[in-house]
């Protein structure tokens, strides 16, 4: 099984050597991110990413008519995106500047909005990356990795950003809690 890896990977490396060849840069990664269904099984939420950045956003889709609601204008990267337990909010991370720093610096934060695209919060607010966040069963907590000094740890908090701690137990990084 261990050569079989090796193989695949050096495999991967001379067709990614050969496509970097043939192009001096790579389009923009463009389409819909993320799916998620709704508790009742009747929208989708999904990120856009679209070559048209005035395309880009969080949208909700009415299954079984296809209409299209956008929910945000989200220029930066989503990921992770779901929908609480009743409904009413999703959780999202997505990248934003640091304040009080020269751009490039960013980092991933923690994010919640209505499923009618309103009230947008952040809730995690922090100097380090917290992403892949999932909502709790009963909908009062999430559940995210946080990642700190080149370390990742699952971590939970109240879903209004209070009360966060680690579940780290392992030496190694953790990464998507559900």
């Amino acid at each position: 099984m261990t050569r079989f890896r090796i193989v695949l990977v050096a495999s991967f490396v001379v067709l990614a050597s050969l496509v970097a060849a043939a192009s001096p840069l790579p389009p923009p990664i463009s389409g819909d991110f993320h799916p998620t269904w709704s508790p009742d099984g009747r929208h989708v939420a999904f990120f856009r990413s679209d070559g048209d950045e005035a395309a880009r956003g969080l949208y909700r889709v009415n299954v079984a008519t296809r209409a299209l609601t956008r929910l945000t204008n989200e220029r930066q990267s989503v990921t992770g995106l779901d929908w609480s337990p009743d409904g009413a909010r999703l959780v999202y991370a997505k990248t934003l500047a640091i304040p009080n720093r020269p751009p490039p610096a960013e980092q991933q934060d923690v994010l919640t909005i209505g499923s009618n695209g309103a009230n947008v919060q952040n809730i995690t607010g922090t100097e380090t990356d917290e992403f892949a966040p999932v909502w709790s069963p009963d909908g009062r907590r999430v559940a995210f990795v946080a990642s700190a000094s080149g370390r990742t740890a699952i971590a939970v908090m109240n879903a209004d950003g209070s009360g966060r701690r680690s579940l780290a137990v392992g030496p190694g990084n953790d990464l998507d809690p559900a």
